[in-house]
This record gives C-alpha cells, structure tokens and sequence, in this order.
C-alpha cells in the first residue's frame, strides 16, 4: 500500500490515456500554431518536430522499459511547454518584420539564445535526476529528455523544415 500502490495505479491510467493525452496534446499545438501562423507549409514546418519530439520522448520511454509516472508526465508537458516556446521564439526571429530572413542570422540569433536557456534549465532539473529519491530522479531524467528534445526540435528539425519551406513554392504557403 502507500506510494508504490498510488504510483502503480497512476502508472497503469496513464499508460492507458497516454494516446489520448498525446493527441489532445497535438491537436493543441497544431491549433495554436494554425492561429499564430496562417500558411500551411510554416504550420506543418513548427508542428512536425514539436511532433516528432513528443512520440521520441514517449518511444524512448517505451523502449528503454521506462514507466511513464506523474513523474515523467511531467517532463513531457515541459517539452510542449519549452517546445512551443522555442518554437515560437524561432519563428518570429525568422519572420521578422513579416517575411522570411536569412535562416543562418535565424540559428545564430535565437539559437544561441535557446541553447543558453536549455542549458540554464537542463543544469537546474538535471540535478534532479541524482536524487535519492527515485521519483524525483525519474522527473529530473525526464526533465532532461525533455529540454534536450525540445532544443533539437527547435534549433535543427525546425530551420532544416524551414529551409525545405523556403526552397519550394513559398507563394502557395
């Protein structure tokens, strides 16, 4: 009984509601995107790697046997919450004064600025996964899976996606 009672049955309905979680949690993004930015191929160029870093974060779980906890669940909500963020910042770096720029000042601007943030974070939760106690260390691994995904997400997933925007027809959007 207690802890181990209460984390096992937490575990076993959110491995249960994880899909459902994680397609709100797309549907969310998607909405949030489609609002901040009316053209189709910018929308799909943010969604995808905030995307694809949600199913990492969860396959690497699966993979590795890992037990999605309240714990770890809330490492995935910091990678939509730092994700989007980045995502976000990215982009009106990219758009400023409402057109595509260079994608090279994009990186070297706002990439820099992200890659101080996630190292800023990764140090203060990462101290986290030394814990003795393991469902703190668990958050704190997952904490850091969390910001090292959102960050390659956003700083090399997004401009290689912004890059393929750009080299199409941009004009259709």
């Amino acid at each position: 009984t207690g802890v181990e009672l209460v984390e096992s049955e937490a575990a076993a309905l959110l491995e249960r509601r994880l899909p459902v979680l994680l397609l709100f949690l797309s549907i969310g993004l998607l909405l949030m995107l489609s609002l901040a930015y009316r053209k189709k191929r910018l929308v799909l160029s943010a969604f995808l790697p905030l995307t694809l870093s949600l199913l990492v974060f969860v396959l690497g779980h699966c993979v590795l046997g890992a037990t999605i906890t309240p714990f770890t669940m809330a490492g995935l909500l910091l990678l939509v919450g730092v994700g989007i963020d980045d995502h976000l910042f990215m982009l009106a770096h990219y758009l400023r004064d409402g057109r595509p720029g260079s994608l090279e000042d994009t990186i070297a601007g706002a990439g820099r600025a992200i890659m101080v943030t996630t190292i800023t974070s990764l140090a203060a939760f990462g101290v986290l996964a030394f814990s003795q106690f393991e469902p703190l260390a668990s958050f704190g691994r997952a904490a850091g899976l969390a910001l090292a995904l959102a960050f390659v997400a956003s700083v090399v997933l997004l401009p290689a996606l912004l890059a393929w925007r750009s080299s199409g027809n941009s004009g259709r959007g």
